[in-house]
């Protein structure tokens, strides 16, 4: 009589007849290990020299790296430091502000720039915020300007410092970041040049405030804001803006765009704006073509403890 081979399931520890190929004995039991492999061929986990460090250092786990974590926080490269400051991040508390983008010097739209002026003083408000392009740097662009009405680098300038001027004595602090315009200079410079240095040659007054980076952050009451001039254009009104307030968690503006509407986010608790902007889309050169990307829209906003208030006359 032939002797039949037995072995015991690894899953349901019963003994059953030995089969070529065959690890648990029933598909239940296959199906309820989930594929694992019981035999001699399972390959281990960890690496011997792996299993060594750990035997000899029991604390080292998963347990004792949150631990760590939990009291000493994240740590900061010297490097990362070093670009902090090289960024000049701007993260302020106010009581109240305007926003108002896209300035494109000297293309900007002087009743805009008036009306913004006449909302300072109407309200009392002592920031201004200015998130990007204050500066068109129309010398520096690739787009071909029209004959006859090209403009000057150091006629620019001129008007900025002008510009500055009038803004410095009307506003308390004034807070600029870095837009793609001015990334014209910048980049042409080989970043030899920064945002402070590229303000000192427009004559901006003492309370001009700048930074590196593309963003400010400011504080208003128990609302966090944020206001950027973010590298990306989404054709699509309000998506971009409402991507960014999602993905930070804070009250969003953004410039950039050109546009100007308020939007929610999903959860509604978020603010999410486009800034629209003091330009006059109709002195740019490359404006006036036909394309199909939305219509731009000048605007800006007032931020108060009650919200956003808009400051618009509709699209161009």
């Amino acid at each position: 009589m032939k002797k039949v081979d037995e072995t015991r399931c690894p899953e349901c520890d019963t003994w059953y007849e030995t089969k070529k190929g065959k690890t648990y004995c029933s598909r239940k039991c296959q199906k309820k290990a989930g594929g694992r492999r019981h035999d001699s061929r399972r390959i281990p986990q960890q690496s011997e020299k792996g299993v060594k460090f750990r035997l000899s250092h029991p604390e080292y786990d998963r347990e004792r790296m949150r631990r760590n974590r939990e009291k000493y926080g994240p740590t900061y490269s010297h490097m990362l430091k070093a670009l902090e400051e090289a960024m000049m991040p701007i993260d302020v508390e106010i009581d109240a502000c305007i926003v108002a983008g896209d300035v494109h010097v000297p293309f900007h739209d002087e009743g805009m720039f008036n009306w913004v002026l006449d909302v300072q003083q109407d309200c009392g408000i002592k920031n201004l915020f200015i998130p990007g392009d204050f500066l068109d740097a129309d010398a520096y662009s690739k787009w071909p300007s029209l004959p006859g009405v090209g403009v000057a680098f150091k006629t620019e300038l001129e008007y900025a410092g002008m510009v500055l001027s009038i803004l410095g004595d009307a506003f308390e602090k004034i807070y600029i970041c870095r837009g793609n315009h001015e990334n014209r200079i910048i980049n042409t410079n080989n970043a030899n040049l920064n945002m402070v240095e590229l303000m000192q040659l427009c004559k901006a007054p003492e309370n001009v405030i700048v930074t590196n980076d593309t963003f400010m952050r400011f504080k208003v009451g128990e609302h966090q804001w944020q206001c950027s001039h973010p590298d990306q254009f989404w054709q699509t009104p309000g998506q971009l803006s409402k991507a960014l307030a999602e993905k930070y968690d804070v009250n969003h503006i953004s410039a950039h765009g050109h546009f100007f509407g308020e939007y929610r986010t999903k959860s509604g608790k978020l603010y999410a704006l486009d800034g629209g902007g003091l330009f006059d889309s109709r002195a740019m050169a490359y404006q006036r073509r036909v394309r199909t990307l939305p219509k731009t829209q000048n605007g800006f906003w007032m931020i108060d403890e009650d919200g956003p208030t808009p400051f618009t006359l509709g699209a161009w």
